[in-house]
């Protein structure tokens, strides 16, 4: 859209000395601020039509077809890049142009609009607007745009601007994905929320509810860095798989070891991992939920010593011994232990009664 500047008014010319043309530019600016709030609901109205539209077709397919983690991550982020064009296309400029930030509409503009909305008006506003850039110091011109502009006394370009009926064909767009979005929260919420997470978390890999459940018997996951750990699995169902896979988050899959004896059972042991292991099992083309495998450090005594202040009865110097074991000492004396420790949070000292 072209950009027309406004026009100072005359130079050495107080406003209040030509009130029907302060009038009639007070009416020009209450114009372009309805006009931009109407630019701002129209705008609002395709966003929201849009984005819930979308919103609802894509829970929609990840609720049925259950999508790979790349055409999930596809929708996330579309939806995303969707949403901040909207919000710039069609709300952003209007409420700078509302909040005097920025200009979408000239003077000239404007009053062109105007004369094609108000049949009394026509040009005349247009010229009056042109003449007043060219009246600087001329105050007899200036008096014959006063006249001019007293002929559009008690006329409100503002009211030009329906926003009730500008806005009205735009909602039988937003109703309909809206009533859906509402219904479906309502009665079936499960339709809405589970999809919506599965699209959120598109790294994660989701398969449709197994007829059987995966069972992990151990009570902890949970292993001290440098050691082995096996994991205990089982499935419980009608229709059981006859193997069983482990899947890791780098895409790896390992079969676990079915125990002998014991239908539905399996076995798979981690050697030795260096840091957190997230997986899930896999049967039948199932896929369990998310667990976690954690690596702790095992807590050691590296060294301690102890710090003896002998009492003054005795004439000893303090002493400091390390790491000692059993300890006897003169009554009275004060001892002090110090620990250096790995892995620990806490530590506990336990005194046997002397025999």
């Amino acid at each position: 859209m072209t950009m027309v500047a406004d026009r100072p008014a005359a130079a050495g010319v107080s406003s209040t000395d030509f009130p029907a043309l302060t009038q009639v530019r007070a009416e020009l600016d209450a114009y372009k601020r309805k006009f931009y709030l109407s630019l701002l609901v129209r705008g609002g109205l395709v966003a929201a039509a849009l984005l819930l539209s979308l919103f609802v077709v894509f829970n929609t397919l990840e609720y049925f077809l259950y999508l790979p983690t790349v055409v999930r991550a596809g929708l996330l982020f579309g939806f995303l890049a969707l949403a901040v064009y909207a919000v710039g296309r069609w709300l952003w400029q209007p409420l700078a142009a509302l909040a005097n930030l920025r200009r979408m509409l000239s003077d000239e503009q404007a009053a062109r609009q105007v004369g094609e909305l108000f049949p009394q008006v026509q040009d005349r506003l247009l010229n009056a607007l042109q003449l007043q850039g060219q009246a600087r110091g001329n105050e007899l011109l200036l008096a014959s745009l006063e006249q001019r502009a007293a002929q559009l006394h008690g006329v409100s370009f503002a009211q030009g601007i329906d926003i009730q009926q500008q806005s009205r064909p735009l909602w039988k767009y937003v109703l309909p994905p809206l009533a859906v979005l509402l219904l479906a929260l309502a009665f079936f919420p499960s339709f809405i929320t589970q999809p919506t997470s599965r699209i959120w978390h598109y790294q994660r890999r989701y398969s449709r509810p197994a007829p059987f459940d995966f069972i992990i018997k151990n009570k902890d996951l949970q292993v001290f860095k440098g050691e082995s750990f096996t994991l205990n699995a089982a499935v419980a169902g009608k229709a059981l798989p006859a193997t069983l896979s482990l899947l890791t988050t780098d895409g790896t899959e390992r079969p676990l070891t079915p125990v002998p004896g014991h239908p539905g059972e399996f076995r798979y042991t981690f050697e030795q991992p260096a840091q957190d292991v997230t997986f899930q099992l896999s049967g039948a083309g199932f896929v369990s939920d998310e667990y976690q495998l954690t690596v702790v450090e095992r807590p050691d005594l590296r060294d301690f010593t102890v710090r003896v202040t002998y009492p003054a009865y005795t004439g000893r110097a303090a002493e400091t011994i390390r790491n000692g074991g059993n300890l006897t000492v003169p009554e009275g004396s004060q001892v002090r232990w110090e620990f250096s420790t790995a892995a620990t949070e806490a530590l506990a000292l336990r005194f046997d009664n002397p025999a």
